[in-house]
């Protein structure tokens, strides 16, 4: 059984990491590769940067271009420029050109869309913000006013107006068909001009008695508020309004310049440019001889891929592809001898098969063996601190003499200290061993 256990390590480690390779697939997913994928809500999109958009055509249709990798049998992968063309979905470009003005302010976006956005729906850049703008012919108008009113005195005509200056423009409007126009002057003087010539002056009057015209009264706020659309920060309800206005092509084009995903429609899934697609792999030439050496011929060996369309609604970026190799043999004259074509498909290698081991691992059936026992001398001997020898007195001559040296009071006093000394050691010892240090 020793030869089995050894056997189920490897084995493991096989099964665990063993990944097929697919080789030379018969069709092939470039969703990794191509600017059409499918969204949350089950919507098709296309995006600039996984897949470049070489192309708009009238805002209804998008090429997309990618490089895509096929596998082959003999040179690896060969990668291969794929133009596709996809149907825009134009009920569905509005709301991806709400989510970009939701997403991007004015100064992130181009100039060129800010300016479409705002022509189309009204909603415009003021200051760096969007704001949708109100009606036209209340521009300058103000929101609120003081519950009063102007008119023009006999004038009645121009009578209401919120603010002198307003009631004075308006009062203009009477002699549009001579060129005349109207300034303020004086505070309440409305003059009528010819050029530089002033032709009358009309006086405005102040009324207390009610709103101007296009405004109402608000007790809570003691104020004129204007009824009519005013310019104001844009609120989902102005999005909402704005969201089919922005369903055509016109809008695509800025979607693409803006790096925003564009909803395509795969009711008929993208084309195929320039389908069959072939891919050159490798040429190959070599020399044919017969069995005395002698030269009879060449042979060339050609291989290339083949891409065709495979796209369908549920996956739009499926490809059919096929490698081919042409061995073609010519005489010594460069004629033709023989041809054969043949399409090359390499399948995958299987996954080891598991060997066939009856070996169960079991528990709690092990023989329980006591542990031996063994006893550490002590380290120390508590009757000494070891033994040792003084050496003997030394006699220097000199001079005058000779003079007796004894060591006996040094080896008596380091007696005396060698248990502190051996204390203190294994103190150090114990604090290196253990890792601790003393600042």
């Amino acid at each position: 059984m020793d030869h089995v256990k050894q056997l189920i390590i490897p084995i493991t480690i096989i099964l665990l990491f063993y990944r097929p390779v697919s080789v030379n697939a018969e069709l092939i997913d470039i969703s990794q590769h191509s600017g059409i994928i499918r969204d949350s809500t089950g919507s098709y999109k296309t995006i600039n940067g996984r897949g470049t958009i070489s192309s708009i055509n009238t805002g209804t249709q998008l090429t997309v271009q990618n490089k895509v990798p096929f596998p082959t049998t003999t040179k690896g992968n060969q990668y291969v420029d794929i133009n596709r063309t996809v149907s825009v979905d134009l009920l569905k470009v509005g709301a991806a050109a709400v989510s970009m003005i939701k997403r991007l302010s004015p100064a992130a976006m181009t100039i060129g869309a800010v300016a479409y956005i705002c022509e189309t729906t009204g909603i415009c850049d003021q200051a760096g913000e969007w704001f949708q703008n109100g009606d036209p012919a209340f521009n300058g108008y103000p929101l609120d006013t003081l519950y009063l009113h102007y008119e023009i005195s006999g004038a009645h005509q121009v009578s209401n107006a919120p603010t002198m200056a307003i009631s004075c423009e308006r009062y203009a409007d009477l002699f549009t068909s001579n060129g005349w126009y109207t300034q303020l002057q004086n505070g309440n003087e409305c003059w009528v001009m010819n050029g530089e010539q002033v032709q009358q002056i009309a006086f405005i009057v102040t009324h207390n008695s009610q709103c101007a015209d296009n405004y109402s009264y608000d007790s809570s706020q003691g104020k004129c508020i204007a009824t009519f659309d005013v310019s104001r920060p844009v609120t989902d309800q102005d999005l909402s309004t704005a969201e089919p206005l922005l369903n055509t092509g016109d809008t695509t084009p800025h979607l693409v310049d803006n790096s925003e995903p564009v909803p395509v429609d795969v009711s008929t899934p993208p084309s195929l440019n320039n389908a069959p697609i072939t891919k050159p792999v490798s040429n190959e030439t070599t020399t044919t001889k017969d069995g005395q050496g002698n030269t009879t011929g060449t042979q060339t060996t050609e291989t290339s891929l083949e891409i065709t369309d495979a796209a369908t609604t549920e996956n739009p970026n499926q490809l059919s592809f096929s490698e081919t190799t042409t061995v073609t043999n010519y005489d010594i004259n460069n004629n033709i001898t023989n041809q054969t074509i043949t399409e090359t498909s390499v399948t995958p290698p299987a996954p080891p098969e598991a060997p066939d081991i009856d070996y169960q691992i079991k528990f709690d059936d092990v023989t329980d063996n006591d542990l031996e026992d063994y006893e550490f001398p002590a380290v120390f001997a508590t009757d000494s601190w070891g033994t040792g020898s003084c050496p003997a007195d030394r006699s220097v001559s000199y001079s005058h003499g000779s003079l007796e040296l004894t060591y006996q009071p040094v080896c008596e006093f380091a007696e005396g200290i060698k248990p502190a000394v051996l204390v203190i050691a294994g103190l150090s010892a114990m604090f290196i061993v253990s890792g601790v240090r003393t600042e």
